[in-house]
């Protein structure tokens, strides 16, 4: 039998895998006393934590199994891929909870104090649950930001449904943080959703984007040439929101704006320009075509770059009368294998601004200022005046609809989303989910940045892990003297180069073919196995030529199966929710493995319309191809 010590040094040992910090700080701690063990009726240890001169039972006295397992049964596993048990006690309901959790399921598990946990650890094995995959394990009391980035990784299993966990004795005596861990996880559920969803909703469009822009991603250039070199130097990210207005104009000083690097996003780029504030940088990223109203009649900007997400609609790189710069894209240079060239990427954010953020960082800037970033409806408006949406409305502006009024109507389309904040006086203000959801990656990226960052808004939200300071302070402080010359690009597009990528995608187009019609043929040999589960000799024979087929498809077809693996990403969700559904509800092994087999020829159906739709957006592809050829078949100009 194990003793105290080899309890815990085999709980800390799996801890570190999940922990490392934590299970550092509870090789170094003392145990907490008013943490009480006692022995069950049953043998066991039990519990009892005194808080306050309150002692309360942290599991039963007389069977804590039989009691954990009467807890865990509250819980429908087919519906909660997530579990987030908050309060460990001595960790009974932990292990039950877990088991029937299964090992593709994510367990979050809190505790309020390290010397509590570090009791449970040392009496009661707790070795089954800390050796799972996906395990979430933390103590004190987390902000926002923290509780997200842990979280974040799982967002998959958190939209498949998350289940809060409360052990019933730290409701009563835990009662605030619980509620503060209850809303954090609400929060963290609109954010998976969202993030999901867009995902899902997008990924075809997304794709679209992205080889309809291999003209300008295969032959034109990237953001490497810019690497640090403005490092030092102060950047500004200029958003759209209603406080721009407040401090925009300090940028139309000449003696100003050449003393630091302004970063716009698209929204912003029309307001600056008609103010006579010619920016450095542009950002994009939106995959939609109405993002190109932004880019209407503009005039040439030859010194302004344009820094695009290769995702972003062909329509805003192909309508910019200026240098395009694009980041790196997994997918694009799986698409051109050997052809594709070194670039770097940035991060992925929710929105221009974010990009704006990760670009700043790249350049080497420092501080990063932040102008026009409410995140909130301000005065009640959602957008600064000048932005191409209110060109696009102008039409409709009388003296019984004025552009107030179109701002209000466009509040209140999201009031089902609406939900009350405090800004940074102090106030009431009204924000939405999804300003919401970016705010918390606002911060989560500012809690990581090694660069002073400093909120000079003057208005809408407050942000955690910046400076709140005036822009004209900040101006005075920080941008003295002149930034380096910026590396412009050349608008030229190698033509050797395009008819080169042309073939390329020809050949692609060739393998998925093929790896269509294999995977037909694979769908035929699994429905046959599904009828001749119990003939052993033939479904040996299927079993063989079901291998050829995969080996045929993921060797062979190595590039072609990869671009369809990252077009499926529908059925790939479908598949990981089917198989954690597997793993918990299904015993019969012949049922299990019909089960699976109808999984797979589900699977494979999706593949077999993924290969559809790629042939589809590549076909596109070769007349943006051919397009590009015919415009740049000229030798580049002296």
């Amino acid at each position: 039998m194990l003793n105290k010590q080899n309890i815990l040094s085999l709980n800390l040992a799996l801890l570190k895998n999940h922990a490392p910090e934590l299970a550092c700080e509870l090789a170094d701690l003392q145990p907490a006393e008013s943490f009480k063990i006692s022995d069950s009726k049953s043998d066991l240890p039990a519990a009892s934590l005194t808080v306050d001169g309150q002692a309360v039972a942290l599991c039963s006295k007389y069977d804590p199994i039989k009691e954990a397992t009467r807890m865990a049964d509250q819980v429908d596993y087919s519906e909660s891929a997530t579990v987030f048990v908050m309060g460990i006690g001595l960790g009974y309901h932990v292990a039950e909870v877990s088991k029937r959790l299964g090992p593709k399921g994510l367990l979050i598990v809190w505790e309020p104090d390290p010397a509590n946990l570090l009791v449970a650890l040392t009496h009661v094995d707790h070795t089954p649950w800390l050796s799972r995959q996906h395990l979430i394990i933390f103590t004190g009391q987390p902000d926002r930001t923290t509780f997200q980035t842990k979280v974040e990784p799982y967002a998959f299993a958190i939209t498949q449904g998350l289940r809060l966990f409360e052990h019933p004795a730290y409701r009563r005596l835990f009662p605030e943080q619980l509620t503060e861990l209850n809303n954090h996880a609400k929060d963290i559920v609109a954010y998976a959703r969202t993030c999901i969803a867009t995902a899902l909703v997008n990924n075809l469009r997304t794709h679209e984007n992205l080889t309809a822009n291999l003209p300008l991603y295969a032959a034109g250039a990237s953001i490497n040439e810019l690497k640090d070199f403005a490092k030092g130097f102060p950047a500004v990210c200029v958003a759209a929101g209603p406080s721009l207005v407040k401090n925009v104009h300090l940028l139309q000083n000449p003696e100003i704006r050449k003393n630091i690097i302004v970063i716009a996003v698209q929204t912003a780029l029309r307001p600056l320009l008609d103010r006579g504030i010619t920016p450095d940088f542009v950002t994009a990223l939106d995959y939609s075509q109405i993002s190109a109203r932004f880019y209407e009649d503009l005039p040439p900007l030859p010194t302004v770059t344009l820094v695009a997400e290769p995702k972003a609609h062909c329509t805003i790189l192909d309508s910019y009368p200026g240098p395009v710069r694009t980041l790196s894209n997994e997918f694009n240079d799986v698409l051109l294998g050997d052809m594709a060239t070194p670039k770097d990427s940035l991060p992925a954010g929710g929105t221009v601004a974010h990009l704006s953020l990760y670009l700043a960082q790249y350049i080497g800037c420092d501080p990063i200022m932040f102008i026009g970033q409410d995140l909130a409806f301000s005065d009640g408006l959602y957008y600064a005046p000048g932005t191409a949406v209110h060109q696009v409305w102008s039409s409709e502006i009388n003296a019984h609809n004025t552009i107030e009024m179109m701002e209000y109507i466009r509040v209140m389309r999201m009031r089902g989303h609406l939900r009350e904040a405090t800004d940074h006086h102090g106030r009431t203000i009204y924000t939405d989910e999804q300003m919401a959801t970016y705010h918390k990656q606002f911060e989560r990226d500012f809690s990581n940045a090694p660069q002073t960052i400093i909120d000079a808004t003057e208005g809408g939200l407050p942000k955690e892990h910046t400076i709140a300071m005036p822009f004209a302070e900040s101006l005075e402080k920080h941008a003295t003297e002149p930034t380096p010359s910026i590396p412009l690009p050349s608008t030229h597009l190698d033509s050797d180069r395009l008819s080169e990528v042309e073939k390329q995608i020809g050949n692609r187009m060739t393998d998925i073919n093929e790896l269509r019609q294999t995977t037909v043929q694979t769908i035929a040999t699994i429905e046959d196995m599904m009828k001749n589960q119990r003939n052993k000799a033939k479904m040996v024979r299927l079993f063989d030529q079901l291998t050829e087929q995969r080996e045929h498809a993921t060797n062979d077809l190595a590039h072609a199966f990869n671009l369809i693996t990252k077009l499926n990403v529908l059925g790939a969700y479908k598949r990981q929710k089917k198989d954690r559904l597997l793993e918990i509800t299904t015993n019969d092994p012949y049922e299990r493995q019909y089960k699976q087999l109808e999984r797979d020829a589900e699977n494979l159906d999706w593949i077999v319309q993924s290969c559809d739709e790629a042939i589809t957006i590549f076909e596109q592809a070769m007349q943006r191809l051919s397009h590009a050829l015919i415009q740049h078949q000229s030798p580049q100009p002296a």
